[in-house]
């Protein structure tokens, strides 16, 4: 654990996400880089920790799995329900949704509502 958020491995990122149930926010993030616990503070202040279960995979440790499932910039925020891939929430909510925790739930709030579609490295 991380703050509050569960450490997924390259061994168990796909079966903990396809039994997660409800909303499922993944950061891929280096654990020294202070954008990993930016993230989290945002994600806390705007009670996403209430809402969504919250995971963390560093990408040093789990360099096959980030190339694999076409993480292409850190931090990164992906956002699964009911085990299927919605979104990547920091694309979706913009360059300053790390300073705005209230524009960062309602791009949570906003890709939880779309259709499931493929990782982008699917």
């Amino acid at each position: 654990m991380l703050g509050g958020m569960q450490e997924l491995s390259e061994a168990d990122y796909e079966r903990v996400l396809a039994r997660s149930r409800g909303a499922a926010l993944v950061c891929f993030a280096i654990r020294e880089n202070p954008a990993l616990d930016a993230i989290r503070l945002v994600l806390e202040s705007a009670g996403a920790s209430r809402e969504w279960s919250l995971f963390w995979v560093d990408p040093l440790g789990a360099r096959e799995l980030t190339r694999q499932l076409g993480v292409r910039a850190l931090p990164a925020l992906w956002l699964y329900v009911d085990g299927d891939y919605h979104a990547d929430v920091l694309a979706v909510a913009g360059p300053d949704a790390l300073r705005r925790p209230q524009s960062l739930a309602a791009a949570v709030a906003q890709a939880r509502l779309g259709p499931p579609m493929p990782p982008p490295g699917a």
